[in-house]
């Protein structure tokens, strides 16, 4: 799954990768560029993501957290 997270301000990124790394070794995220917000790959789910971020500190509400589909690069052939 992919998510957009609409972030007021900049999270502690180390702290919110560390927790990401710890519930799907899998994720990847990064600024999306031109905008306050993430974008995170990931197999957690929603309510999943809401605990990373209150762990880390970074409550978010629902309506900063956007499921979006996922994009593919082509990449592996898949």
């Amino acid at each position: 799954m992919e998510y957009r997270i609409d972030l007021p301000h900049a999270p502690d990124l180390a702290r919110v990768a560390q927790l990401l790394r710890d519930e799907d070794p899998s994720a990847l995220f990064d600024a999306a560029p031109g905008t306050p917000a993430l974008r995170l790959s990931t197999v957690l789910s929603a309510l999943d993501v809401h605990d990373v971020f209150e762990r880390a500190g970074q409550p978010l509400q629902s309506s900063q957290l956007r499921a979006v589909p996922s994009v593919c690069c082509g990449g592996c052939g898949g």
